[in-house]
């Protein structure tokens, strides 16, 4: 839903000796992904991806990881972000002149 984030995790193999550097490159600015990291050599490099939509619909969005020594590892992501639900609602009952307090939380991507 809109409004709301999506994670998931993209693995990349470093097999060489040596450590590399992989840089990412996306066309949408509702996906969040670190710029570039440095994987060890012989292990593996995690790059966590956020969705957090703003506009309903779906989208084609590329994203692309990049190293020099490991060549390019090109994704085709399709997005699709719903309208949100009803949001949860607060109910007050309180005799005329008692009083009642609850905590609501809420986030503003403005």
């Amino acid at each position: 839903p809109v409004r709301q984030s999506v994670r998931r995790v993209i693995q990349i193999e470093n097999p060489l000796e040596g450590p590399v550097t992989v840089t990412s490159n996306c066309t949408s600015a509702e996906i969040n992904v670190i710029p570039s990291q440095v994987i060890p050599p012989r292990s593996v490099g995690e790059f966590r991806i956020e969705f957090r939509p703003l506009l309903v619909g779906e989208r084609s969005v590329r994203l692309t990881f990049s190293c020099t020594e490991l060549g390019s590892f090109p994704y085709v992501l399709t997005t699709r972000a719903t309208p949100v639900g009803v949001e949860r609602t607060i109910h007050f009952k309180a005799a005329l002149g008692d009083t009642q307090s609850q905590t609501f939380r809420f986030i503003s991507y403005a």
